[in-house]
């Protein structure tokens, strides 16, 4: 949201903080509503391999829910010592970390095409 707020004065010359605050705020609230649901379905279940976890299904959530406190606190690190850090790259490394603990390569989707994305890779 920040290059948001940053850019607008510039490309419309006006320094309304609050005008582009709000500017800002729809833009990063529709693209959130838009396109947020890929990015929900890719770490819920696109990184981890489910069926790896039939068994035991406890080891999935106790990772997934470590995965978070684990990424919280990196970010809460990385922030303290002003480090530019993806919170996306961060859970998702946790997660296919947890998954080559639990069961090596046969944990993690590595490579999966998606059926509905308009580029096709033969």
């Amino acid at each position: 949201m920040g290059q948001a707020i940053a850019v607008c004065p510039m490309l419309l010359n006006y320094d309304n903080v609050a005008d582009n605050m709000t500017l800002a705020a729809a833009a990063e609230f529709t693209g959130a509503m838009l396109l947020g649901h890929t990015s929900t379905n890719t770490i819920a279940g696109g990184i981890a391999d489910i069926d790896a976890y039939t068994s035991y299904p406890e080891v999935f959530a106790y990772g997934m829910m470590v995965s978070l406190i684990v990424s919280g606190c990196w970010q809460i690190t990385a922030s303290y010592y002003e480090l530019n850090v993806s919170s996306t790259h961060s859970i998702i490394g946790c997660i296919i970390g947890f998954s080559l603990v639990f069961d090596g390569n046969n944990a993690v989707l590595w490579s999966q095409p998606d059926p509905k994305s308009p580029l096709r890779f033969k």
